[in-house]
């Protein structure tokens, strides 16, 4: 739709899912209907029984990932009726493209494709380079299968996107509070006066420790003026000159709030 449709507004997001795992059907599925969302599903045609993690190391031969509940092609088939989702290309085998010949990767990127279309019968046009690891080579043969887009695993938010590296934000399982703070220095103080009033003020500051320009700050404070009165200020305020990093665009969504509550 990037590339199809007249953007609606500056600001816009495409969700996706790599895989086909199964809670993509059991949890993802509820929330998009919930929130009217739509998606992207990634899907590795020969999904079962497959430790893919192994194509890119050998080493990471534990089994987890075989373990890991896979999507049935019902479900699959019950996604796409949904309206929510729509199908993209990920290999036959989750294929490490850099590792094979040019035969293989070809046949993978070709019949993948092919296998899908032909089994829920729709038009796959969007490709995801397994493990994000591709090549300029690559990117032709996915032009070649008449692909029409292509998603990397590249950290970052496309201001010119180029259709076959396709920026995106990784968000996964493993991630919580303090995955997301990675390099980030946070200071924060929470100032509270002990008086009839109630006054309250909460500041913190937030640094990038990668990105010198990349900041953001919040203030929250409130204060009872009468038996039924109570102000409140927020403020919220980001910057940074990094146009890969989100903050680049939160900065346009700096405000401050100054509100009267009424209680009776």
């Amino acid at each position: 739709e990037l590339f199809t449709e007249k953007a609606q507004g500056d600001k816009r997001v495409a969700i996706t899912f790599d895989d086909g795992y199964e809670d993509n059907y059991s949890q993802a599925l509820p929330i998009l209907k919930k929130y009217d969302a739509c998606a992207t599903l990634y899907l590795v045609t020969d999904r079962h029984e497959r430790d893919w993690s192994v194509n890119k190391n050998a080493k990471h031969n534990s089994g987890d990932l075989m373990r890991e509940a896979k999507l049935s092609d019902k479900q699959v088939a019950e996604m796409l009726a949904s309206g929510v989702f729509e199908l993209g290309g990920h290999t036959l085998t989750h294929c490490h493209l850099p590792s094979v010949d040019l035969a293989t990767k070809t046949f993978e990127i070709n019949e993948c494709k092919k296998v899908l279309n032909a089994t829920f019968a729709t038009q796959v046009t969007s490709f995801a380079y397994p493990f994000g690891h591709y090549s300029d080579e690559d990117i032709k043969l996915c032009e070649a299968a008449d692909f029409n887009t292509a998603v990397t695993t590249d950290e970052g938010i496309d201001t010119q996107p180029n259709a076959f590296r396709l920026k995106r934000v990784k968000v996964s399982g493993k991630d919580n509070f303090f995955a997301l703070g990675q390099n980030d220095l946070m200071v924060g103080l929470r100032f509270i006066v002990n008086d009839i009033d109630g006054t309250e003020v909460l500041m913190g500051y937030v640094q990038d420790l990668d990105e010198s320009s990349t900041s953001s700050a919040f203030i929250e404070a409130s204060s009872r003026i009468s038996p039924h009165w109570r102000w409140k200020l927020d403020g919220y305020f980001f910057s940074s000159d990094d146009t890969d990093d989100t903050f680049y665009f939160l900065r346009r969504d700096d405000h401050l709030q100054f509100t009267l509550e009424y209680f009776f």
